[in-house]
């Protein structure tokens, strides 16, 4: 996979030196709308800071997007009906947000 679409690698990156990365994106946002399997719970004993480490910051602040809003809907596939209708409820708000 070619990486040079959201950040240019120096040689030294090559050479494994993770500082060696050049941003390359001039988005200014971006908004995540994640299902997850796990419930709340297991987000908030630290799966949610896991995953903004590496999909939030690492992959998209780092080569520039300014601001990231990632909204978790968790437990879809155990979720009731009017769960589940709240969470597409949610993402429509936010596509219209966005």
């Amino acid at each position: 996979m070619d990486a040079r679409f959201a950040y240019d690698l120096t040689p030294e990156a090559w050479r494994g030196d993770i500082n060696g990365r050049r941003p390359r994106l001039t988005y200014k946002k971006a908004l995540i709308i994640q299902t997850t399997i796990f419930d709340k719970h297991a987000y908030d004993a630290g799966l949610r800071e896991a995953m903004r480490m590496v999909i939030d910051e690492f992959t998209l602040t780092y080569p520039e997007i300014k601001n990231v809003e990632h909204e978790y809907f968790y437990a879809v596939h155990g979720a009731d009906d009017a769960t589940r209708r709240g969470y597409l409820e949610r993402a429509y708000a936010l596509g219209i947000q966005f």
